[in-house]
């Protein structure tokens, strides 16, 4: 019969630091066939990180990578990142409960990468500025002439990242131009009332986002919030302010974003 390689390999909770990578590598990078890899909660540290993406190039037929509660930090993880921009197949990425700050790289890898459908970063620190940075990346490409453009994300965890208000704004266009982004997770962030009804403020009939979570956001109902319900292309203020009023009593409303300008088309020379 035909032979068929290793589809999946799961080494999580086994502590045995930074070879377990150089294993898992060396196996994506050998032909075997790896399709899934979880190395959650193995210690791997940086050091394995990079022995990891030094199997994650183009070629690697991996489409789920785990790299859960393994003291990564930025090091590490741009090491990664910088592997999976020429990745093909990747579809699912989870660095949840590192140590990571730096959002540029997974900013570069999301606009290079034209497969990665789902990214946690659950309990990281990229705070206000590296949820707004990823936020932009979500926007259509040439969007006000900036870059961006990714159109594969569907599911982004950026829960516990230590994001303000401040970066709502970002989100809430995320949320209004993304064409494929349909499940959000915000819970853990002190964003508020503002920035419940900033990111709101985004929702319309014709987005893509089906879902967003903000349990324990400082509002004193919180919890998955069904878009549907806030959107209606018809009436957004109107929906925006019913939800906000069964989510927080002390919000009265919100205004919507205006509308998106056009993506400006490149000058002909």
């Amino acid at each position: 019969g035909r032979r068929r390689g290793l589809l999946g390999l799961s080494l999580a909770g086994n502590q045995l630091g930074g070879a377990m990578a150089a294993l898992a590598g060396a196996l994506m990078s050998g032909g075997v066939g790896l399709t899934r890899i979880n190395l959650d909660r193995c210690k791997i540290g940086d050091k394995g990180a990079a022995a990891l993406a030094a199997g994650l190039g183009a070629g690697c037929p991996l489409v789920e990578l785990r790299l859960g509660t393994n003291a990564i930090s930025d090091t590490g993880f741009g090491k990664v990142c910088a592997a999976l921009e020429g990745n093909t197949t990747l579809r699912v990425l989870d660095v949840e409960w590192n140590s990571i700050r730096d959002a540029e790289p997974i900013c570069r890898s999301l606009r290079a990468n034209t497969c990665l459908a789902s990214v946690s970063l659950k309990w990281n620190k990229v705070g206000a500025s590296g949820a707004s940075a990823i936020a932009k990346v979500l926007r259509p490409a040439n969007y006000w002439g900036k870059a961006g453009g990714n159109a594969t994300l569907e599911h982004l965890d950026i829960s516990y990242n230590e994001v303000t208000a401040g970066a709502c704004f970002d989100i809430a266009r995320a949320v209004q131009l993304s064409p494929s982004l349909s499940h959000l997770v915000l819970s853990g962030n002190p964003i508020g009332d503002e920035g419940a009804a900033k990111v709101l403020g985004g929702a319309h009939g014709g987005c893509k986002l089906e879902r967003v979570e903000m349990r324990a956001c400082g509002l004193p109902r919180s919890g998955p919030i069904p878009v549907d319900a806030v959107s209606d292309a018809s009436a957004i203020a109107a929906g925006n302010v019913a939800i906000l009023r069964h989510l927080s009593p002390s919000v009265l409303g919100t205004l919507p974003l205006p509308p998106a300008p056009k993506a400006q088309q490149p000058q002909r020379r």
